[in-house]
């Protein structure tokens, strides 16, 4: 990140910013691996020591400030068929989302079995006028979401935090969206998303309050 080089380790509640992310995901009992893809060989080193799998390290071309997250979940899904292991769904928990918890996590792979859904997308409630909002339908399908409306109706945003997917869909794909994708709402406070200093401090603050 350009904006706080280093955050995915730096100490967050006396931690490094992504083993807080491994922990709830080892909470989780329907997780059967958790994966980091890292370029970093610190950060790989990091993962391992709070019990996560780091099978490789990115190659360069993934390392830029522009590659999507798409295409690093491709490259890994690829790393895994090669060696003959294929998972049935993929549940992507950036560590920049600290606060999201593990009832957010069940709750949306609950959400994603019993719509029985290609794709789950946490958002969370926004401003209107807020450019990257969009209103949802009552059955909450996000088909439509990435096609911007004006409105003065209630509006939601991508938060970042839980993306689930079926393998096969996200193979086939290459992306989130389709009619069987749905918006999994979360509140505010655990939706933070960390870009800048600001965001870190803010979401350490609630951290400690919270616990």
């Amino acid at each position: 990140s350009k904006r706080l080089p280093g955050k995915n380790i730096k100490k967050f509640c006396g931690k490094p910013l992504i083993a807080r992310t491994i922990a709830i995901a080892r909470k989780v009992s329907y997780i059967d691996k958790i994966v980091v893809s890292t370029d970093s060989e610190k950060i790989a080193k990091i993962a391992r020591q709070h019990r996560a799998d780091v099978p490789f390290i990115r190659p360069q071309k993934l390392a830029r400030v522009r590659s999507k997250t798409m295409d690093v979940i491709l490259h890994a899904m690829n790393f895994f068929e090669k060696n003959s292991c294929v998972f049935d769904v993929i549940i992507l928990l950036q560590p920049t989302s600290p606060l999201r918890s593990k009832v957010d996590i069940e709750r949306a792979f609950k959400m994603f079995v019993e719509k029985k859904a290609k794709a789950v997308v946490s958002v969370h409630p926004a401003s209107v006028g807020d450019s990257l909002a969009n209103t949802l339908p009552r059955d909450l399908n996000m088909h439509r979401f990435l096609e911007k409306s004006i409105t003065n109706k209630k509006v939601y945003k991508i938060n970042g935090a839980i993306y689930i997917s079926d393998w096969n869909f996200i193979k086939k794909n290459k992306g989130w969206y389709s009619k069987k994708t749905f918006a999994f709402i979360m509140n505010k406070r655990n939706s933070i998303d960390i870009d800048e200093k600001e965001d870190f401090l803010a979401a350490e603050g609630l951290a400690r309050n919270r616990s």
